[in-house]
C-alpha cells in the first residue's frame, strides 16, 4: 500500500514511518508540510492512503483534505487525520468531508495496525458485494459464505492455470530440417564397416567365441509316471472355469487445451456472479472473446498461427495479470475478513 504522511515534525514522521513499515508492506512518501503534500497529490502518483496533521505550515490538514474531495482524481483516497488535540469540533468537521480515522499523539501500534486494516479492508471490498448481504441472499450461513469464498479463489487460480496452457498451445512447433543426405563415399565407408561385423557365412557365432560346456546344456527330460499314466496315458486334466472378461468403462474423453480453458472460465465467471465480485467480471469479458470461441470447432478457413498468437497475447496477457492481482486482493480480503467477523 503506498501511503502519503504530511507531518512537519520530523520526529514525529520517523517514528510513524517506523510503525507503518513494521510489517514492510507499504510504500511511504514523506511530505514536511501541507503545500508540499498537495503538490506531490497532484504531480506524483495517487497513494492509497494519506495521515495528515492537522496543523501545518503553508497548508493545514483539513485544506489538504477539503482539496483531496473536491478533485475528482483524488477524492477517494482514504485520509486519516492525526493531532495532539482531541477536538470533537474539528473532528466532525472531517467526518463531514469524509476521513477513515482519527490518530492521537503520541501514536500507539495497535493503533495504527487497526486503522491499516480498516482502510484495507474497505479497499478490497470495492471488488465483492457485502458477505452479509450476500450470505443471506444465498440462503447460507457465514461459514459456508466462506467456503464459496475459498472455491472462488480456487477457481480463478485455475482458470489461469488452464488458459496459459492454452495460450501456450497456440505456439506452433519449431520445425525440425531434415538430415541431410549421406555422400557415396560415406556410404560406402558405412557398407564395407557392416560387411566386417557379419559372421562368416555359415557359421552361427564368430569362429573365436568360447565353446559351451556341458553344464550349460540343456538336456530333454523323460516323461515320468508322475506326468503320465500307469500305462503311459496322460492324465486328464481338471475342468477349468473360464473367468470372463471385465468390462472395462467407457474412457472419459480428454479435453484440449481449448476446452479446457473454456470450461474453466465458464465456471469461474458463474462463481464471480454468485459471490458478486465484480472486479473478476472486467477481465472475464475480455477474456471470452478470445478462449471461449477456441473451446468450439475451428471456423473455416483455420486462422494462421501467427494470427492465433497475435490474438491471445494481446487479449489474453493482460487480463490474465488482472486475474492472477485479483486472485491476491481476494485471498487477502477473506483472511481479513474472516479475523473482522471472527
Amino acid at each position: 500500500m503506498r501511503i502519503l504522511i504530511a507531518e512537519d515534525s520530523s520526529i514525529t514522521r520517523l517514528l510513524l514511518r517506523g510503525m507503518l513499515e513494521s510489517d514492510g508492506l507499504h510504500q511511504i512518501i514523506e511530505a514536511e508540510d501541507g503545500l508540499l503534500a498537495w503538490n506531490l497529490l497532484q504531480d506524483g502518483p495517487v497513494p492509497d492512503l494519506c495521515i495528515l496533521d492537522i496543523m501545518m505550515p503553508q497548508m493545514n490538514g483539513l485544506e489538504v483534505l477539503r482539496r483531496v474531495r473536491e478533485d475528482p482524481r483524488l477524492k477517494d483516497i482514504h485520509v486519516i487525520l492525526c493531532s495532539l488535540v482531541n477536538n470533537r469540533q474539528v473532528i466532525t468537521h472531517a467526518a463531514k468531508l469524509g476521513i477513515q480515522g482519527y490518530l492521537l499523539k503520541p501514536f500507539q501500534q495497535r493503533n495504527i495496525d487497526d486503522l491499516l486494516r480498516k482502510v484495507e479492508l474497505d479497499s478490497l471490498m470495492v471488488a465483492v458485494d457485502s458477505p452479509k448481504a450476500t450470505a443471506e441472499r444465498l440462503g447460507v450461513a457465514m461459514d459456508s459464505y466462506f467456503v464459496l469464498f475459498g472455491c472462488l479463489i480456487k477457481e480463478t487460480g485455475r482458470a489461469v492455470d488452464c488458459i496459459q496452457k492454452w495460450a501456450v498451445s497456440l505456439v506452433p512447433a519449431p520445425e525440425v530440417p531434415a538430415p541431410a543426405p549421406a555422400s557415396p563415399d560415406a556410404a560406402g565407408a558405412a557398407g564395407e564397416n557392416s560387411a566386417a561385423a557379419q559372421p562368416p557365412e555359415g557359421d552361427a557365432y564368430p569362429a573365436d567365441a568360447a565353446p559351451v560346456s556341458e553344464s550349460e546344456t540343456v538336456e530333454a527330460v523323460p516323461e515320468t509316471a508322475a506326468s503320465t499314466g500307469e500305462e503311459g496315458e496322460a492324465l486328464p486334466k481338471p475342468d477349468a472355469t473360464v473367468a470372463e472378461a471385465p468390462v472395462s468403462a467407457a474412457p472419459v474423453p480428454k479435453l484440449t487445451p481449448a476446452e479446457a480453458a473454456a470450461e474453466a472460465l465458464t465456471n469461474l465467471k458463474g462463481s464471480a456472479q454468485n459471490l458478486g465480485a465484480r472486479n473478476l467480471l472486467g477481465p472475464i469479458a475480455r477474456l471470452e472473446s478470445v478462449v471461449l470461441p477456441a473451446g468450439q470447432p475451428p471456423p473455416e478457413p483455420v486462422p494462421p498461427a501467427s494470427d492465433l498468437q497475435i490474438q491471445a497475447y494481446e487479449v489474453v496477457s493482460d487480463a490474465l495479470n488482472d486475474l492472477h492481482a485479483e486472485k491476491q486482493r481476494l485471498t487477502k480480503l477473506m483472511h481479513i475478513l474472516e479475523f473482522e467477523i471472527s
